[in-house]
């Protein structure tokens, strides 16, 4: 089903829950409506769903991690009733953002079985552990718990959150600041793991002494050897909650939600080696942030944002985001599409120009997004999860509004519904609402059909509208009972009296 709804949240999500805001204003950059789609409902049983992948080479299943501490099958369309894992019993799911919240699957996941999650254990510590399945490839084992590592957190918001495979193998995670209580001085010290993007290979074990230790350093990192911790790839991040590679130009798109100004999109090129510093806390976003440690506001190895928005604009938290490298929607192909936990939109970024279209609004405030094998795009809020979708009820391949604008198709109301899409309960290729509006047919009790289809007036139940019907009428004219009652024999245009309006409608629809 098709649909779209505006709620409020109930959970706090990445940043700190504000009331929901449906705001009209645009975000900053030229802004467009090319792009038009919908939402289709795939599930409406999961809570709290805050993450959805896929695994490698599996087209037929998504799995979805649940805050509480489980992750869940959704296979050709259907939730599973078991779960794939159960880890309840070790996370720590209380607010404000806490549990299991990050997944990823081993590049060699169809051979090897392994799998990595993130999540706050009971002493409210981020957590990065790997699993593995079992003989029946919809249950992992719980007792192939392997602590890889542990990053201990000042307050219980900005935890290690995302985490991904990078196109060269190794696992990338990104880790928040560790709360607004800190001011965001962790992340300028790269003596700590917190408000960065980490680079780690999970295929080897370069700390065998260390069991909260189990990975190696790629010896590649921009800070091996040096006073810095090595697992570092990237710094000066606040809460990077969701972020993403382009299975095709390979770059990472970074998500960074912002404090109590701005939201940013950060990005890192294919070809970067590492060591960006995207500013804070001295900068959030482009704008001076106060007060700031270990770095200096505007500075030259600051990379800024390749896009941001004001709070005053709407939203509140960004949540990215992916490339969309799908195929079901070919307008958007190379956008980079995300949205806002407080906005109620979907947005799409195109790098080339920096051109801003909302795509979608009137959205319940999603938490994240998830991409699936093929590439399509789905926004998982605490009511559903919902697959992004082409708005075409025609099913030509083509959106609604552009066989409208091309005069492919007719558009007799002007509200970008082609006509053959719309109620034409006559058959005769108009919408009735146009029938009613040019006065090709009458409506005689305003109830939006035309008359001739208007079966109120089978007074008798026997499908057709004729002599019995009419006599019904005549033996009932005049007022209704009063108080008049919800039904009144023979007053078809629902006026609580039985006259001559009532038997024009009979009349009309005399079959």
């Amino acid at each position: 089903m098709k649909e779209s709804a505006i709620v409020k949240s109930a959970w706090a999500g990445p940043a700190a829950l504000v009331a929901a805001s449906m705001l009209t204003a645009s975000l900053a950059g030229a802004t467009g409506s090319e792009i038009f789609v919908t939402t289709e409902t795939i599930t409406s049983q999961l809570q709290k769903p805050t993450n959805l992948v896929a695994a490698p080479g599996d087209a037929q299943r998504l799995f979805v991690t649940d805050l509480v501490g489980q992750i869940r099958i959704i296979k050709n369309g259907q939730l599973l009733d078991e779960p794939f894992l159960d880890i309840t019993a070790i996370v720590n799911s209380t607010p404000p953002e806490r549990g299991l919240v990050g997944l990823a699957f081993h590049p060699d996941y169809q051979t090897n079985g392994l799998f990595y999650v993130t999540y706050a254990n009971l002493d409210s510590t981020s957590v990065l552990a790997r699993f593995t399945v079992t003989a029946d490839p919809e249950v992992a084992d719980p007792a192939s718990h392997v602590t890889l590592l542990t990053v201990d957190q000042p307050e219980p918001s900005h935890n290690v959150g995302w985490i991904g495979f990078g196109p060269d193998g190794y696992l990338y995670v990104g880790s928040g600041d560790g709360g607004n209580a800190t001011g965001g001085v962790n992340a300028q010290s790269t003596d700590l793991l917190l408000g960065k993007i980490l680079r780690l290979d999970v295929n080897t074990d370069d700390f065998p002494k260390d069991p909260q230790r189990n990975y190696g350093i790629p010896a590649t990192n921009p800070f091996v050897g040096g006073p810095e911790r090595d697992e570092i790839w990237a710094s000066g991040l606040r809460n990077p909650w969701r972020c993403s590679f382009d299975p095709v130009t390979s770059d990472l798109w970074i998500a960074d939600v912002g404090q109590g100004t701005r939201e940013e999109l950060d990005f890192q090129p294919a070809a970067s080696t590492g060591g960006e510093n995207y500013g804070w806390n001295c900068m959030e976003g482009t704008v001076c942030h106060e007060p700031a440690t270990g770095c200096t506001c505007g500075a030259p190895e600051l990379v800024a944002p390749v896009h941001e928005y004001d709070h005053t604009q709407g939203g509140c938290a960004i949540i990215g985001g992916f490339v969309y490298r799908g195929t079901a929607i070919a307008g958007l192909t190379g956008q980079y599409v995300f949205t806002d936990l407080c906005e109620g939109k979907v947005w799409a970024y195109e790098p080339a120009g920096g051109k801003i279209t909302v795509i979608l609004d009137g959205q319940p405030g999603a938490f994240s997004m998830g991409e699936d094998a093929t590439g399509e795009l789905y926004l998982l809020s605490p009511i559903d999860i919902r697959k992004i979708v082409i708005n075409d009820c025609n099913d030509n391949q083509i959106p609604d509004e552009q066989d409208v604008a091309d005069g492919t198709s007719d558009d007799c109301n002007g509200d970008l519904v082609p006509d053959e899409c719309e109620p034409d309960c006559n058959e005769n290729l108009i919408a009735d609402e146009c029938d009613i509006t040019s006065g090709t047919s009458n409506d005689v009790n305003s109830n939006g059909v035309p008359d001739e289809c208007d079966t109120s007036a089978d007074l008798d139940g026997d499908g057709s509208v004729g002599i019995n019907d009419f006599l019904i009428l005549l033996g009932s004219w005049g007022p209704c009972p009063q108080p008049c009652p919800p039904t009144c024999l023979g007053d078809v245009d629902a006026d609580c009296n039985v006259g001559i309006n009532d038997f024009l409608i009979l009349l009309g629809s005399w079959s």
